[in-house]
């Protein structure tokens, strides 16, 4: 008898159609989880059920028991609800015995993946050495009908699709404060994951990004950003360097010199943009967890000293740091310039006085209204302030010298 059982829950169908490509695989048992009251057929009202069920942790009546005793392996599937396994799927899990048993959880989903679906298994599950998943994106399943239609139009309870993303996207808050309260392995690890997935320049993949954890060392590194305590409050501070020592490396490797690209300022260029392209990748990821981020350009400050702090090897320099953690509050969204004043078509638009005339007005009323404000005036005053005298870090070039750029050409030891 085969010893692999694939039990899971299906509300729409792609569950089961890739269980059922699992079952011709791997010749297992097939078990439906079906809960005694089938869910609605309307998906709005099915979606406030389970939100609701998912949020109390709702295990509902199953329909038919299953007898788990045979099987030592079982591959788990369910959809993915509301960033977790669906309740019919928990109940599963609660009313059996996994011990010694190997569970391998798989999920379909409409660009959520996995979300918490792993941990909330193992919690279920005590006993039970509970394997990575596997995560397939519903655009790349057939629905049960037979015709292929994209996540896009296919909604489902707690996935809104690109609407979650966006939603995400323009909640956007800079957060200058945070709570007591550590980040998860499991939450950096994802982050970090999506920097590793942002776009890059011919897959040479400039960027490499340093977790400060260290109380004492966040401590040193608020200080040489000029006293930003919001370094030292958040439990994670992730600096994103340019990187070409790998480059370096590699060359090396083939005997060949990096010193004539070094010398050119759009190498410089290269590795700023790629690096901008990650802390934007990292702050969404970092948001649609939950957790509240600010980026510091101040790390650039005292660069030679963050150099020395982190260890950095040539070809290596700071270019962002950005905080992560738990708001202690909500700051509000900042008002942006009008699309007007920075997106045109075709050509660039330089009558732009009307619109920074209209945003300066709304920027100076989002000033009065914000409860911690020390801040009054408008857009344009607020800039021409910050810029009445010349803004640089002075030892930038310095410390891409120091770093083997921009014609310094010693060779690292």
């Amino acid at each position: 008898m085969n010893k692999t059982l694939i039990a899971y829950f299906s509300y729409q169908g792609h569950t089961r159609q890739l269980a059922q490509h699992i079952q011709k695989a791997t010749d297992g048992t097939l078990f439906e989880i079906k809960p005694a009251q089938a869910y609605p057929d309307d998906y709005d009202t099915c979606e406030a059920q389970a939100k609701k069920e998912t949020r109390e942790g709702y295990q509902p009546e199953l329909a038919e028991k299953c007898d788990i005793a045979p099987y030592s392996t079982i591959l788990l599937g369910t959809p993915n609800w509301f960033n977790t396994m669906a309740p019919p799927v928990a109940a599963f899990l609660a009313a059996h015995d996994f011990t010694g048993k190997t569970i391998l959880p798989f999920c379909t989903n409409g660009g959520g993946g996995m979300g918490h679906i792993l941990k909330d298994v193992k919690k279920l599950s005590s006993g039970a050495a509970v394997r990575d998943g596997l995560e397939v994106y519903e655009g790349g399943l057939t629905a049960a009908g037979g015709k292929n239609r994209r996540v896009a139009e296919e909604k489902r309870p707690g996935e809104e699709v690109m609407n979650a993303v966006m939603k995400s996207l323009l909640s956007h808050r800079s957060i200058r404060s945070y709570q007591d309260k550590p980040v998860s392995e499991e939450d950096l690890t994802q982050i970090i994951q999506a920097v590793q997935a942002a776009p890059n320049w011919g897959n040479v993949q400039l960027v490499s990004v340093i977790a400060i954890k260290d109380a004492e060392r966040r401590n040193h590194l608020s200080v040489l950003c000029g006293n930003q305590k919001h370094i030292a409050e958040a439990p994670v501070f992730l600096v994103f360097c340019a990187d070409y020592y790998r480059t370096w490396l590699a060359c090396r490797v083939k005997g060949q010199s990096l010193d004539t690209v070094l010398e050119d300022m759009d190498t410089v260029l290269v590795g700023a943009h790629e690096t901008g392209i990650a802390v934007g990748t990292a702050v969404a990821a970092a948001e649609s967890l939950g957790l509240g981020t600010v980026v510091i350009g101040d790390i650039r400050q005292n660069p030679l000293e963050v150099i020395a702090e982190l260890g950095l090897p040539p070809y290596v320099f700071p270019v962002l740091g950005l905080c992560i953690g738990y708001a202690a509050e909500d700051p509000g969204l900042n008002p942006r310039l009008p699309m007007r004043a920075m997106f045109f078509e075709e050509r660039y638009d330089t009558n732009l006085e009307d619109a920074l005339k209209h945003y300066d007005a709304q920027y100076a009323e989002y000033l009065k209204a914000r409860p911690f404000n020390n801040r009054v005036g408008t857009w344009t005053e607020l800039v021409s302030d910050f810029y009445s005298t010349p803004y640089h870090y002075k030892h930038t070039e310095e410390m891409l010298h120091q770093q083997r750029f921009l014609g310094c050409t010693v060779s690292p030891a």
